[in-house]
């Protein structure tokens, strides 16, 4: 009751009594995709809030003598809940190494990078042509600003377990 992502930590839990989680080779599963950015904005945060509550709780968590499931959970969740964590350290550090002129490139191409994620936002917000190469920049930006809201709600409970259905 209350927790966030109920189908992964019970998965999870199930793995890390040393059971096997198994999938069914005929079942059909149809999910489509979310409509809008801000749909998969909330999607995004509910998720990696989902996933901090679990962190938090002990839930799902793969024990050192699970060394397969724990890779798995630590490089297919744990790193990629805080790749934006180690985005804005990446970008402190370009900052901080400016007198070298091999970070000054560094910094130069991920301004431009976060910049082009921006102009993409904004010529949307005002109507105008929108190339679709800046959509990457944008989608990538969009997903990390939501897993950073996403980390702060699951760390300090601002996150429910209700969710809102999206127009699919």
């Amino acid at each position: 009751s209350g927790t966030i992502l109920d189908d992964f930590v019970i998965s999870m839990n199930v793995a890390c009594k040393d059971m096997r989680v198994l999938y069914e080779p005929r079942a059909i599963g149809i999910e489509e995709g979310t409509q809008s950015g801000s749909e998969d904005f909330r999607r995004k945060i509910r998720i990696v809030a989902g996933g901090m509550q679990a962190l938090k709780m002990g839930e799902g968590l793969p024990r050192l003598r699970q060394p397969r499931l724990l890779l798995g959970y630590v490089s297919h969740k744990l790193l990629r809940w805080f790749i934006p964590c180690f985005l804005a350290l990446a970008l402190l550090s370009s900052l901080a190494l400016t007198e070298d002129p091999f970070y000054v490139f560094v910094l130069i191409g991920q301004l431009a990078f976060y910049s082009s994620a921006l102009c993409y936002a904004l010529a949307g917000k005002l109507g105008l042509y929108r190339p679709s190469w800046l959509s990457v920049p944008f989608y990538f930006c969009l997903v990390n600003a939501a897993a950073i809201i996403g980390i702060v709600k699951g760390l300090f409970k601002a996150q429910t377990g209700m969710w809102q259905r999206t127009q699919r």
